[in-house]
């Protein structure tokens, strides 16, 4: 799948900005006409890893990746029209660039409108699954020699490795066969009790 159009050169970091894919000239991104107030929860890893498939998008991005990260936020935009118009793009795939630079892409699994003539306020309060775009670039790169791609377990342990709950015996062997240690099996429950409190505080 190319990604070129995708994450070139020309997209400079854009601290705390949200982009959308129009789909336009194969895959434009452009800016969300809004200000990310308060409630904001910044990307976090998730524990409810699922399969965020891109449905609505330039084929540059048809496809699928795993969502391990999700963020909430509140849009606020100047006018009615510029929600409106945003909400037919709102399902398509959404580009962001956390407080650090680092670049997510994901899509809106919840969104609530909600509009305020009297006070003139227009926001959306949307949830998103996203993956970093290193991980979406790379995929899962499987570091161990010893793993069959056709094993039963292939695909979970790669998601384990991803969101670092799981390591090898060495930098490149994870000997499947082997039995797990009451020390190995300490390791992997504190690291998953990690990652539980960190999705917890969102």
């Amino acid at each position: 799948m190319s990604q070129v159009k995708v994450f070139d050169n020309a997209n400079e970091p854009h601290k705390r900005k949200l982009f959308y894919a129009t789909g336009i000239a194969g895959a434009e991104w452009k800016e969300v006409p809004a200000r990310i107030i308060e409630p904001y929860s910044p990307p976090t890893p998730s524990l409810r890893v699922k399969e965020n498939k891109v449905l609505n998008a330039p084929s540059d991005l048809v496809g699928s990746t795993t969502a391990s990260y999700r963020m909430k936020a509140r849009l606020l935009f100047q006018t009615r029209q510029d929600l409106t118009a945003y909400l037919v793009y709102i399902n398509y795939p959404h580009k962001f660039y956390d407080e650090r630079g680092v670049i997510y892409i994901g899509s809106v699994d919840d969104h609530i409108p909600s509009v305020h003539e009297g006070l003139q306020r227009y926001t959306v309060e949307i949830s998103m699954l996203m993956t970093r775009k290193d991980q979406y670039d790379k995929k899962y790169e499987n570091p161990f020699s010893d793993t069959n791609p056709d094993a039963w377990y292939y695909k979970d342990l790669l998601e384990l490795i991803d969101m670092g709950v799981i390591a090898g015996k060495t930098d490149t062997t994870f000997r499947p066969n082997d039995y797990i240690s009451r020390a190995e099996f300490a390791a992997l429950l504190n690291r998953i009790r990690r990652l539980a409190e960190l999705t917890i505080r969102t």
